[in-house]
């Protein structure tokens, strides 16, 4: 047909496709197609919130912390296993290095 010459390869195929509109199948195409968008949604929030809190931690280590007092709440087994200081576990996550580091991150 004059139209396929004119068009790329890929759209030429789909031209060739018959269309299903209106079909049970197309409906349920489309109703996952909005369920996978409002659960990318729902995830687009938790990682949100998660970022905020990663920059809030960053920027009040980076603000009220030096070298030697971030040292503190990063992990080491003597301090976790001996000295029974579990916040080390979590605390440790949050930290970094510098403004590099957490931008590079």
């Amino acid at each position: 047909s004059p139209a396929a010459e004119s068009e790329p390869w890929w759209r030429v195929a789909q031209l060739d496709r018959p269309r299903r509109s209106g079909t049970k199948s197309s409906l349920a195409g489309r109703r996952r197609m909005q369920s996978l968008t409002r659960a990318s949604t729902r995830a687009g929030l938790g990682t949100t919130f998660i970022l905020a809190v990663l920059c809030a931690a960053a920027l009040a280590q980076f603000a009220l912390l030096d070298a030697a007092e971030t040292r503190r709440f990063t992990v080491s087994a003597d301090a976790v296993f001996k000295r029974n200081e579990w916040y080390r576990l979590v605390s440790s996550t949050l930290l970094h290095g510098g403004p590099l580091h957490f931008g590079m991150n």
